[in-house]
Protein backbone atom coordinates (compact mmCIF):
# COMPACT_ATOMS: atom_id res chain seq x y z
CA UNK A 1 0.00 0.00 0.00
CA UNK A 2 2.89 2.37 0.74
CA UNK A 3 4.34 2.06 -2.78
CA UNK A 4 0.98 2.89 -4.36
CA UNK A 5 0.67 6.00 -2.18
CA UNK A 6 4.17 7.14 -3.24
CA UNK A 7 3.30 6.53 -6.91
CA UNK A 8 0.11 8.57 -6.61
CA UNK A 9 1.97 11.47 -4.97
CA UNK A 10 4.66 11.34 -7.66
CA UNK A 11 1.99 11.44 -10.39
CA UNK A 12 0.22 14.35 -8.68
CA UNK A 13 3.52 16.24 -8.61
CA UNK A 14 4.10 15.55 -12.30
CA UNK A 15 0.59 16.71 -13.16
CA UNK A 16 1.08 19.99 -11.26
CA UNK A 17 4.39 20.47 -13.08
CA UNK A 18 2.74 19.84 -16.46
CA UNK A 19 -0.07 22.26 -15.62
CA UNK A 20 2.47 24.90 -14.63
CA UNK A 21 4.43 24.38 -17.86
CA UNK A 22 1.31 24.53 -20.01
CA UNK A 23 0.32 27.86 -18.48
CA UNK A 24 3.71 29.51 -18.33
CA UNK A 25 3.25 31.12 -21.75
CA UNK A 26 -0.24 32.41 -20.91
CA UNK A 27 -1.22 35.98 -20.15
CA UNK A 28 -4.70 37.18 -19.28
CA UNK A 29 -6.07 40.47 -20.61
CA UNK A 30 -9.07 41.95 -18.81
CA UNK A 31 -11.25 44.96 -19.56
CA UNK A 32 -11.64 44.75 -23.34
CA UNK A 33 -15.38 44.98 -24.17
CA UNK A 34 -17.10 42.09 -25.89
CA UNK A 35 -17.38 42.39 -29.68
CA UNK A 36 -14.17 44.37 -30.23
CA UNK A 37 -12.62 41.30 -31.83
CA UNK A 38 -15.06 41.21 -34.77
CA UNK A 39 -12.20 41.04 -37.31
CA UNK A 40 -10.54 38.21 -35.35
CA UNK A 41 -8.97 38.18 -31.94
CA UNK A 42 -5.36 37.70 -33.10
CA UNK A 43 -5.21 40.82 -35.33
CA UNK A 44 -6.80 42.86 -32.52
CA UNK A 45 -4.27 41.59 -29.96
CA UNK A 46 -1.46 42.30 -32.43
CA UNK A 47 -2.61 45.95 -32.59
CA UNK A 48 -2.90 46.21 -28.81
CA UNK A 49 0.52 44.63 -28.18
CA UNK A 50 2.17 46.81 -30.84
CA UNK A 51 0.59 49.88 -29.23
CA UNK A 52 1.93 49.13 -25.74
CA UNK A 53 5.35 47.87 -26.87
CA UNK A 54 5.62 50.87 -29.23
CA UNK A 55 6.44 48.66 -32.23
CA UNK A 56 6.24 49.89 -35.79
CA UNK A 57 4.63 47.74 -38.49
CA UNK A 58 8.08 46.78 -39.77
CA UNK A 59 9.12 45.10 -36.50
CA UNK A 60 7.55 41.68 -35.83
CA UNK A 61 5.28 41.57 -32.78
CA UNK A 62 5.54 38.73 -30.26
CA UNK A 63 3.92 35.64 -31.78
CA UNK A 64 0.64 34.46 -30.33
CA UNK A 65 0.02 30.72 -30.52
CA UNK A 66 -3.68 31.08 -29.70
CA UNK A 67 -6.09 33.40 -27.93
CA UNK A 68 -9.72 33.20 -26.85
CA UNK A 69 -12.25 34.69 -24.47
CA UNK A 70 -12.77 32.92 -21.15
CA UNK A 71 -15.08 29.97 -21.60
CA UNK A 72 -18.22 31.25 -19.94
CA UNK A 73 -21.44 32.78 -21.29
CA UNK A 74 -21.31 36.26 -22.78
CA UNK A 75 -22.15 38.64 -19.92
CA UNK A 76 -25.19 40.88 -19.93
CA UNK A 77 -24.65 44.56 -20.85
CA UNK A 78 -23.25 46.48 -17.89
CA UNK A 79 -21.37 43.44 -16.51
CA UNK A 80 -17.59 43.10 -16.89
CA UNK A 81 -16.45 41.46 -20.15
CA UNK A 82 -14.89 38.02 -20.23
CA UNK A 83 -11.12 37.91 -19.95
CA UNK A 84 -8.99 37.11 -22.97
CA UNK A 85 -6.50 34.28 -22.46
CA UNK A 86 -3.44 34.73 -24.66
CA UNK A 87 -0.93 31.93 -25.19
CA UNK A 88 2.33 33.18 -26.64
CA UNK A 89 4.47 30.93 -28.78
CA UNK A 90 7.53 31.66 -26.65
CA UNK A 91 7.86 32.32 -22.94
CA UNK A 92 10.35 35.13 -23.62
CA UNK A 93 7.68 36.95 -25.68
CA UNK A 94 5.11 36.58 -22.91
CA UNK A 95 7.64 37.79 -20.37
CA UNK A 96 8.56 40.86 -22.45
CA UNK A 97 4.89 41.79 -22.93
CA UNK A 98 4.03 41.20 -19.27
CA UNK A 99 6.98 43.23 -17.96
CA UNK A 100 6.17 46.13 -20.28
CA UNK A 101 2.49 46.13 -19.35
CA UNK A 102 3.19 45.67 -15.63
CA UNK A 103 5.58 48.66 -15.68
CA UNK A 104 2.63 50.85 -16.72
CA UNK A 105 1.29 50.36 -13.15
CA UNK A 106 -2.40 50.22 -13.99
CA UNK A 107 -2.34 52.92 -16.68
CA UNK A 108 -3.19 50.69 -19.62
CA UNK A 109 -5.68 52.48 -21.83
CA UNK A 110 -6.37 51.36 -25.37
CA UNK A 111 -9.08 52.80 -27.59
CA UNK A 112 -10.67 54.44 -24.53
CA UNK A 113 -10.78 51.22 -22.48
CA UNK A 114 -8.88 50.55 -19.25
CA UNK A 115 -7.13 47.20 -19.53
CA UNK A 116 -5.43 44.98 -16.95
CA UNK A 117 -3.10 42.04 -17.43
CA UNK A 118 -2.04 39.25 -15.15
CA UNK A 119 -0.30 35.93 -15.41
CA UNK A 120 -2.20 32.66 -15.50
CA UNK A 121 -0.92 30.47 -12.66
CA UNK A 122 -2.00 26.90 -11.86
CA UNK A 123 -4.53 26.66 -9.03
CA UNK A 124 -2.04 25.24 -6.51
CA UNK A 125 0.45 28.04 -7.11
CA UNK A 126 -2.36 30.62 -7.00
CA UNK A 127 -3.45 29.27 -3.59
CA UNK A 128 0.13 29.60 -2.33
CA UNK A 129 0.38 33.16 -3.66
CA UNK A 130 -2.97 34.07 -2.09
CA UNK A 131 -1.75 32.77 1.28
CA UNK A 132 0.69 35.71 1.39
CA UNK A 133 -2.08 38.30 0.97
CA UNK A 134 -2.31 39.29 4.66
CA UNK A 135 1.47 39.59 5.06
CA UNK A 136 1.75 41.67 1.89
CA UNK A 137 -0.91 44.02 3.21
CA UNK A 138 1.18 44.61 6.36
CA UNK A 139 4.34 45.10 4.30
CA UNK A 140 2.60 47.61 2.00
CA UNK A 141 1.40 49.70 4.96
CA UNK A 142 4.99 49.97 6.20
CA UNK A 143 6.36 50.66 2.70
CA UNK A 144 8.72 47.69 2.97
CA UNK A 145 10.18 46.39 -0.28
CA UNK A 146 8.64 43.05 -1.15
CA UNK A 147 7.34 40.98 -4.02
CA UNK A 148 6.27 37.55 -5.16
CA UNK A 149 8.66 35.36 -7.11
CA UNK A 150 7.52 32.52 -9.38
CA UNK A 151 6.09 30.15 -8.47
CA UNK A 152 5.06 31.31 -5.00
CA UNK A 153 7.90 32.73 -2.98
CA UNK A 154 7.70 35.93 -0.95
CA UNK A 155 10.78 38.14 -1.13
CA UNK A 156 11.21 40.86 1.52
CA UNK A 157 14.02 43.34 2.17
CA UNK A 158 14.42 44.58 5.75
CA UNK A 159 17.33 46.79 6.76
CA UNK A 160 19.09 46.01 3.47
CA UNK A 161 18.84 42.26 4.19
CA UNK A 162 16.81 40.21 1.69
CA UNK A 163 14.80 37.13 2.65
CA UNK A 164 13.04 34.63 0.39
CA UNK A 165 10.26 32.58 1.96
CA UNK A 166 8.52 29.45 0.70
CA UNK A 167 5.74 29.45 3.30
CA UNK A 168 3.71 32.26 4.95
CA UNK A 169 4.33 30.84 8.44
CA UNK A 170 8.07 30.93 7.85
CA UNK A 171 7.83 34.55 6.65
CA UNK A 172 5.68 35.58 9.60
CA UNK A 173 8.11 33.99 12.07
CA UNK A 174 11.14 35.82 10.67
CA UNK A 175 9.25 39.11 10.26
CA UNK A 176 8.06 38.95 13.88
CA UNK A 177 11.67 38.37 14.90
CA UNK A 178 13.13 41.19 12.76
CA UNK A 179 10.25 43.69 12.97
CA UNK A 180 7.90 42.88 15.87
CA UNK A 181 6.32 46.35 15.46
CA UNK A 182 4.65 45.14 12.24
CA UNK A 183 2.46 42.81 14.27
CA UNK A 184 1.76 45.18 17.17
CA UNK A 185 4.27 43.48 19.47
Amino acid sequence: MGDLSKDVKALQGKMLDLEARSRRNNLILAGLPEGKEAGGISPLLDKIIRHFLKLSDTIPAPEIERAHRALRPIPDPGNPPRHIIIRFLRWSDKNEVFKTLASAKGKLTWDGHDLRTFQNFPMEIQRQRDSYRELRSILRKENLRHGILYPARLIVTINEETFIFKEPKEAEKVLKEKRPDLFGM
